[in-house]
């Protein structure tokens, strides 16, 4: 199969913003072996992932280019044709949809009862706005966020067909080819085009996430001008989907849920007897590593898709007379 690019003289940039555990990774690497391979096209694809570990943000950098046009860099993509954001939580930073080309594309993970994100105002009018509930889709296929999303976007880039992608399945995820194939699939066909959203005209600026030092503008070392605090830290968007619900009548307050939770965000509150009762769980702290829930004995504590407005639903604040 032969693609011809909009425009031979410059790469095509694809950027996906997600956080670790949601495969954009993965996704990069099926997309530009099957560019290579199979649409006659150079490409280059690299991830840049922090710490690596689940929930720390994750960027994946694809380049597309026409066979005769050899591609050297391997540079951030700061000005992308298309952006795929990977968790709506992502979108409340403004460098997620930085360098959008205003006659781009900007794919996100979210659900129709969804409210839009505010950040959306500052789109361009023309860029094309694409929303499909990837989360939901991978979760009745069994299958992954990534694997939804390479569907919309295989879609909606008008030079691209649906490629059947059973041999990129295969090599990366042999266990589920049937199931990620219908998921892909349903990514191609269930989203939704959103219109009139935007206010911007032109492109938007970039901005990048590491701030570009010399020797003459590096900061001190060994000092901290931004140190830690707990009460105004916000790991929601760490959850890929799922958080821990809390049933208080099946509970024996035996705070093993609490040894276990990396981030401190059961409430307890004194009772009789100088002993101390779980009341519930802090959504802003919870990253969803689930762990409490591996270690409940009770079941107490289950998990639970995370639908719109149901952490805010049930959250019990840590600090509830001057917290967040």
């Amino acid at each position: 199969m032969k693609i011809t690019l909009p425009d031979p003289n410059r790469y095509f940039g694809i950027r996906f913003e997600s956080i670790g555990g949601l495969g954009a990774h993965t996704t990069g690497q099926i997309l530009s072996t099957a560019a290579v391979l199979r649409m006659n096209l150079n490409g280059a694809h690299f991830s840049s992932s922090g710490s690596e570990k689940k929930g720390s943000q994750v960027r994946s950098f694809i380049r597309l280019a026409p066979p005769e046009k050899q591609i050297r860099s391997t540079a951030p993509i700061d000005s992308p044709d298309v952006i795929v954001v990977f968790h709506n939580g992502l979108l409340k930073n403004q460098a997620s949809i930085a360098g959008i080309k205003a006659d781009g594309i900007l794919i996100y993970n979210g659900a129709a009862d969804d409210e839009l994100p505010a950040i959306f105002s500052k789109l361009p009018n023309t860029t094309k706005l694409i929303r499909i509930d990837a989360q939901r889709i991978a979760t009745e296929e069994k299958s992954s966020i990534g694997v939804v999303l390479l569907g919309t976007l295989m879609e909606s880039i008008p030079f691209f067909s649906v490629l059947p992608f059973s041999d990129e399945f295969a090599t990366h995820y042999s266990e589920a080819v049937a199931s990620n194939e219908k998921a892909y699939h349903r990514g191609a066909t269930e989203f939704d085009i959103l219109t009139d959203v935007g206010k911007g005209t032109g492109n938007l600026p970039i901005i990048r996430s590491e701030p570009i030092w010399g020797y003459e503008t590096a900061p001190i070392g060994g000092i901290l001008p931004l140190p830690g605090n707990m009460l105004s830290n916000d790991l929601t968007v760490s959850r890929t989907g799922r958080i821990p619900v809390f049933e208080i009548e099946k509970c024996v307050h035996c705070g093993l849920c609490d040894v276990v939770c990396p981030d401190l965000c059961f409430v307890w509150k004194p009772a009789a007897n100088n002993e101390v009762h779980l009341q519930g769980i802090d959504y802003q702290y919870c990253k969803g590593c689930l762990r409490c829930i591996e270690t409940c004995s009770t079941g107490a504590l289950r998990r639970k898709m995370e639908t719109p407005g149901l952490a805010d639903k049930l959250r019990v604040k840590l600090f509830p007379d001057g917290g967040i």
